[in-house]
């Protein structure tokens, strides 16, 4: 499922939300949106699809917002025209990168789940804050280890223990945004975090 806030094509201008769900491709699209207004109306329209299917996404799963969209609208829309300049600067203060962190893949004829580094981490993450793992806390905490000693300001311990702190969405934000801002080399990322030191 997706819920993109592109650019309201009947009115040339602000944003239209479009729910793509299987072969739904739904648009509303009755009045130009604000980035602000596009993003209540889609928390509003997630949570009615959470309740009418018994899923629990969440928005930072299922939201998108095109690069096109925000330039449009960038010289009339704060909003618009902050999320753009916190991309096209890749500080990532507010948004996190598109990136797919998981693809199917065949493997000796069977299809099965690939993770991006980022998706690694992300699992590790959230089996951590899931189900209390210890060993998906200590690959967390290599995470930081490795983001500390490639840029990212504060020291490993100072980030591990910012990162303890937030609640689960906020934290799977923290990370991509860590992750988008920091010098990671995927392989090296991985090989440190899983335990297998370069």
């Amino acid at each position: 499922m997706e819920i993109r806030m592109e650019l309201n094509e009947r009115h040339g201008h602000g944003f239209q939300i479009r729910l793509v769900r299987g072969p739904v491709n739904k648009v509303y699209d009755d009045e130009p949106l604000n980035l602000y207004e596009a993003g209540a109306y889609a928390n509003t329209l997630l949570e009615m699809v959470n309740k009418e299917l018994g899923t629990a996404y969440t928005l930072n799963q299922v939201v998108k917002v095109p690069e096109d969209a925000l330039t449009a609208n960038a010289s009339t829309d704060f909003g618009a025209a902050r999320m753009l300049q916190d991309i096209r600067s890749k500080t990532f203060a507010l948004s996190t990168p598109a990136q797919q962190d998981m693809k199917m893949m065949e493997v000796d004829g069977q299809e099965e789940a690939m993770l991006s580094a980022r998706g690694v981490v992300l699992l590790c993450y959230l089996t951590w804050k899931d189900d209390g793992n210890e060993k998906a806390h200590e690959a967390v905490r290599r995470y930081c280890e490795y983001i500390a000693a490639h840029g990212c300001k504060g020291g490993a311990s100072k980030l591990l223990e910012e990162l303890d702190g937030l609640e689960k969405e906020a934290g799977v934000e923290w990370i991509k945004r860590t992750y988008a801002q920091n010098d990671v080399d995927n392989n090296g990322l991985i090989k440190y975090v899983m335990g297998v030191l370069m």
